[in-house]
C-alpha cells in the first residue's frame, strides 16, 4: 500500500504508530510505520521507511554526522515548512476563520492540497527517515480534510478538531530546527569531547559532567529535559569553557541507565533522546575520520581514527587506504627497500640499454634478497640492524658485478 497516496488516506487504515528498532544482535535498525484496517489485528502491515540500516544510522544522519552528501538535515526541514503553507496552519488558531477557509475551497482543491503535502513528506522522509516520525501528526488532517471533501464530514464537525491538529503540526515542525540545534550542542560537547583515539574517559562520564555543567550554567541539559523546549547557547561556568571543565571535573562523575530496544518514536525529540541514549550505553563516541574528514561512530576506547566509507573514486574504504598508504610510506623510508630501489633501478638501466636480457633471473634474485634481509632487519634488534643493512649491501653489489 502507498501511504503517499489520497487512497491510503480515504482506506480507513488505523495507524498504530511509527516505530523506531534498534536490532542490537544484528547491529541494525529500522524505521517504520504500522498499520492496521479497523481492530482486525491480524491485518496489521507496515510501511518501512529504512530497513535494515546498520545501527544509529538514520540518528546520525539527521544530526548530520552521517555520510558525506548534499542532502542536508536544514533542506528537509525547509521542506516541510512548505507543509504549513500548503495547509494554511496561519488560520489554525481560529475555528471559524478556519471553517470559513474551507468553505471557500471547490472542486478538486482540498484532493490537490492533500496530494501536494503528501508529496512534500514522501520527499522529505526518503531524505530523512527519521522525520518519518511526523506522519502520525500529518496522518489525521489529511484525512479529516479528505473526509470533508468527500461529504462524510461537515464544516462543523471538522473546523475546531482540525484547528487543533494543525496547530499541533505547526508547533512540532516549528521546534525540529531548535531541538536539532539543540541535540547537536549536546552531542558535539558529550561525544566529540574526547577525540583522542583509546580514550579513558567513558561518554556516560562525560554526560553527566555536561550535566552539571549545565545546571550551574542556569540552562537545560538536552538529554535529560525531554519535553521541554528552550533555545540556550554555551553559556561558560566562571567564565570557565566547557573543555576546561570537562578536565578539571572528569573524575568525579559516574551514571548508568538501562536502554530500550524498540520504541513509538512520536516526536523529533523522543528520536533524538533514543540515539543519546543507545550512544551512551554503548559507550560511544563520535570521530571525524583524518582522511575523509566525515564522522562515524566508535567505542571511545578504541583506537580508529578512519572510517569504512569509501574514499573518493577509490574501491578501498578509508581505513583500508590509510592502511595501505602507511605501509608504503614505511616500506619507502625502510633502509632496506631504499638499497633495493637503488640496485633495482640499476639493473633496469642495463636491461634498458640492451646490456642484459627482459627475462634475466638476477631480477627475480633482487627480489628474493630483498624480502630476505627485509625479513632479517625487522626481527633484528635494534642495536645490530646496522650489521645486517650492509651485509645486505655487500649481497646486493655480488649479485650485480
Amino acid at each position: 500500500m502507498n501511504i503517499y497516496s489520497s487512497d491510503f488516506i480515504l482506506s480507513g487504515y488505523e495507524i498504530s504508530g511509527v516505530y523506531y528498532m534498534l536490532q542490537v544482535d544484528k547491529h541494525a535498525e529500522s524505521i517504520y510505520l504500522s498499520y492496521k484496517e479497523g481492530r482486525d489485528a491480524a491485518k496489521a502491515q507496515k510501511h518501512y521507511f529504512t530497513r535494515n540500516a546498520s545501527m544509529l544510522s538514520s540518528w546520525m544522519q539527521v544530526l548530520d554526522y552521517g555520510a558525506l552528501d548534499e542532502a542536508k538535515t536544514d533542506v528537509a526541514l525547509q521542506k516541510l515548512s512548505e507543509t504549513l503553507d500548503i495547509l494554511s496552519v496561519k488560520l489554525s488558531k481560529d475555528s471559524e476563520k478556519l471553517a470559513l477557509h474551507l468553505e471557500k475551497q471547490s472542486g478538486d482543491q482540498i484532493p490537490e492540497m492533500v496530494k501536494s503535502v503528501l508529496g512534500i513528506l514522501k520527499e522529505v522522509f526518503e531524505l530523512r527517515p527519521a522525520l518519518s516520525c511526523l506522519y502520525t501528526h500529518y496522518y489525521p488532517v489529511l484525512k479529516d480534510l479528505m473526509d470533508y471533501h468527500m461529504g462524510t464530514l461537515t464544516t462543523e464537525d471538522i473546523a475546531l478538531p482540525l484547528s487543533i491538529q494543525l496547530f499541533s503540526i505547526q508547533s512540532e515542525v516549528d521546534s525540529l530546527k531548535e531541538d536539532y540545534d539543540r541535540a547537536r550542542e549536546y552531542c558535539q560537547a558529550v561525544f566529540l569531547t574526547t577525540n583522542a583515539p583509546g580514550s579513558d574517559l567513558s561518554p556516560e562520564i562525560i554526560a553527566a559532567i555536561y550535566h552539571n555543567y549545565c545546571m550551574e550554567s542556569g540552562r537545560n541539559d538536552f538529554s535529560v529535559d525531554y519535553g521541554e523546549r528552550m533555545s540556550v547557547s554555551l553559556i561558560p561556568v566562571n567564565n570557565i569553557p566547557w573543555e576546561s571543565y570537562l578536565d578539571k571535573h572528569k573524575n568525579m562523575f559516574h551514571s548508568s541507565g538501562e536502554k530500550k530496544e524498540t520504541h513509538n518514536i512520536s516526536d523529533f525529540t523522543h528520536f533524538l533522546h533514543i540515539g543519546i541514549d543507545h550512544m551512551l550505553g554503548s559507550e560511544s563516541v563520535i570521530r571525524i575520520c583524518k582522511l575523509c574528514g566525515g564522522y562515524f561512530r566508535i567505542r571511545y576506547t578504541s583506537s580508529q581514527e578512519y572510517c569504512t566509507r569509501l574514499y573518493g573514486d577509490t574501491k578501498a574504504a578509508c581505513n583500508e587506504y590509510a592502511s595501505r598508504k602507511s605501509y608504503k610510506e614505511k616500506l619507502f623510508q625502510h633502509p632496506i627497500h631504499q638499497e633495493f630501489t637503488k640496485s633495482y633501478n640499476k639493473l633496469y638501466g642495463r636491461i634498458r640499454r640492451g646490456k642484459l636480457p627482459a627475462d634475466t633471473p638476477l631480477m627475480d634474485q633482487l627480489k628474493r634478497l630483498h624480502d630476505d634481509y627485509y625479513e632479517r632487519y625487522e626481527n633484528t634488534h635494534q642495536k645490530e640492524r646496522e650489521a645486517v643493512w650492509k651485509e645486505y649491501i655487500e649481497k646486493n653489489k655480488e649479485l650485480l658485478e
